[in-house]
């Protein structure tokens, strides 16, 4: 259900921040080279972005951290924004996207440390 994912994602203005150019952009990488191809010129943009605003964004780079499968780099971005004392962390004991890390002894970790229960 990619096709539907990527929609609803535009739909909801999630690329909105990185102008309608990059959104055109975004939507032709989906067609062309599909899902991951998708969420790797997502990361860039975010990439890109952090750098020239010095403004770190770790939750959501955890997130399309998830969506392209790099675990352990989603897991460090976690744990910056439990650093960082992001209210959204909060409900990564939660979060669905996330339950592929559960098992991860670093996941139980943070989520213990934040005083939730695993």
């Amino acid at each position: 259900m990619y096709d539907q994912a990527v929609e609803v994602f535009f739909q909801n203005g999630e690329f909105a921040e990185f102008g309608a150019e990059a959104e055109a952009a975004l939507k032709r990488t989906y067609e062309t080279s599909g899902w991951r191809a998708f969420w790797q010129r997502v990361l860039n943009l975010l990439q890109d972005r952090i750098k020239r605003t010095k403004r770190d964004r770790p939750l959501i780079l955890a997130d399309v951290y998830m969506r392209l499968g790099e675990n352990n780099k989603a897991l460090t971005e976690l744990e910056k924004a439990s650093a960082h004392r992001s209210w959204t962390i909060t409900t990564l004991n939660v979060e669905p996207l996330f339950d592929n890390l559960r098992p991860d002894p670093r996941y139980s970790n943070l989520v213990r440390g934040m005083g939730l229960e695993p």
